[in-house]
C-alpha cells in the first residue's frame, strides 16, 4: 500500500472545515458547495495547506477564476491544499 499525494486549490476560508471539520460560520450553501468539491476529488481527502520550504503556509491568493475551485463568488482567495490517495497494490506487485 502507498500514498499518491498531490495538490489543488480551493477557496481559503474552507481550510478549517477541510482540515480540522469545522464548519462554524460557513451558510449552508457554502457547505454545500464545499461538499461537492469533495466528491470531485475522488478517493483523495484533504490533509493539509500547501507548505513553503520553510515549513509555513502558504499565503492565500486572489483570483477572479474563483468558480472554476468551488467557489460560490465571482472572486475570492485560495489556497493550495495537499491531498492523499491511498493506493492498494495488487497482490504480486513490488
Amino acid at each position: 500500500m502507498s500514498i499518491e499525494v498531490d495538490t489543488v486549490t480551493a477557496p481559503a476560508y474552507w481550510a478549517s472545515a477541510l482540515i480540522n471539520g469545522d464548519e462554524s460560520g460557513m451558510e449552508d450553501h457554502e457547505i454545500k458547495a464545499m461538499e461537492m468539491w469533495l466528491k470531485g476529488l475522488g478517493d483523495f481527502y484533504v490533509v493539509d495547506v500547501a507548505r513553503d520550504e520553510a515549513g509555513e503556509s502558504q499565503e492565500a491568493r486572489f483570483t477572479w477564476s474563483y468558480e472554476l475551485y468551488g467557489g460560490t463568488a465571482q472572486g475570492g482567495d485560495v489556497l493550495d491544499y495537499v491531498v492523499h490517495r491511498i493506493v492498494k497494490q495488487e497482490a504480486g506487485a513490488a
